[in-house]
């Protein structure tokens, strides 16, 4: 994983977190409150983890073992790596399988990009500053093919979740659009086309974004007013924009309220004993940090072993009392 740059800039999932709800913006970027670990979230970061090795020309040979065997324990480099994810991660066989079936959806959708002039390296990250617009975005795209003879720049994304996007999500994408600007700028005379690839979608795995320049020049200036409140940020700001205050969506996606979940307590489990799904910051928790000479915190983990201070540093117990709305 690359190194964040310092100072402040704007990503995808900030503007995402923001808008979403004030207080988890607060939460993780500014208290730094480690969330629960996620076996959604490991899942995907074994997935991506993994199509970056097989990208690389060397790996191309276990690319053909897997897309030929149509399974992951066709090659040991693959079967090795998503096996150690599942102990790392404490997942389960049922993960596994399904991981298995995510990661064949993936190579199998045009995993090379057939007939591109150039496909640069994965995880390319860009770290962008406005010209006519006071604004700085960072972030990292999963695959990118450059289409000369056609002047088109392809940005493809891998998606584990559950649910497409819909309604304002996949209309007004921040991430596309964020993704789209930042190929604009570094390649101005090539068209971006942002290509979502859903893993848990085999037979409609492609959702497919472009935007005009005029809508582009557009987002510049939405990002402008994010980043001026990503600039002054404060407690009076995290408590404005609650998701327990909003609505839920119109379109039936997820938003709104829905962010904060139904559990009512930490453990919260349905009928069929399952545990119920809820905002990581909704309830409170005890939590480890390190913090330097100036009292700023520098990392924080659930677990105290996971936290080694360095000299001049010194490590806290911190307690957080969860969501004002529901504690």
């Amino acid at each position: 994983m690359r190194n964040k740059p310092k100072g402040d800039y704007l990503s995808a999932s900030r503007i995402k977190s923001m808008e979403s709800c004030s207080w988890a913006y607060w939460c993780n970027y500014h208290l730094k409150i480690p969330q629960p670990s996620s076996d959604a979230l490991a899942m995907g970061s074994i997935c991506h983890e993994l199509f970056e090795i097989l990208q690389l020309p060397e790996n191309k040979e276990h690319y053909n073992l897997i897309v030929a065997n149509k399974t992951l324990e066709a090659s040991t480099l693959a079967e090795k790596h998503v096996l150690d994810g599942v102990k790392k991660y404490n997942l389960d066989e049922d993960q596994y399988h399904l991981m298995n079936k995510m990661i064949l959806v993936g190579l199998n959708e045009d995993f090379y990009v057939d007939g591109c002039s150039e496909l640069l390296e994965p995880e390319f990250n860009f770290d962008i500053t406005g010209e006519d617009y006071d604004y700085r975005i960072y972030g990292l795209m999963d695959k990118l093919a450059v289409f000369k003879k056609e002047k088109v720049v392809e940005i493809h994304d891998y998606k584990t979740s559950k649910q497409k996007f819909k309604g304002d999500d996949l209309e007004s994408n921040v991430q596309a659009m964020m993704y789209s600007l930042a190929a604009k700028k570094l390649w101005p005379k090539l068209k971006p086309i942002v290509k979502f690839v859903f893993l848990r979608f085999p037979k409609a795995t492609i959702q497919q974004l472009e935007f005009s320049d005029d809508a582009l020049k557009g987002f510049e200036a939405y990002l402008e007013e994010f980043y001026k409140k990503l600039t002054n940020y404060d407690e009076d700001t995290a408590v404005s924009n609650f998701a327990a205050d909003k609505p839920k969506p119109s379109d039936g996606g997820w938003g709104g309220c829905l962010n904060c979940g139904f559990a009512k307590y930490e453990g919260h489990l349905k009928k069929d004993g399952t545990e119920m799904w809820a905002c990581p910051y909704k309830f409170g928790r005890v939590y480890y940090a390190i913090k330097d000479s100036k009292d700023k915190i520098r990392k924080t983990s659930l677990n105290q072993e996971d936290l080694k201070p360095k000299k001049g540093e010194k490590l806290v117990k911190m307690t957080y009392k969860g969501c004002p709305k529901f504690s």
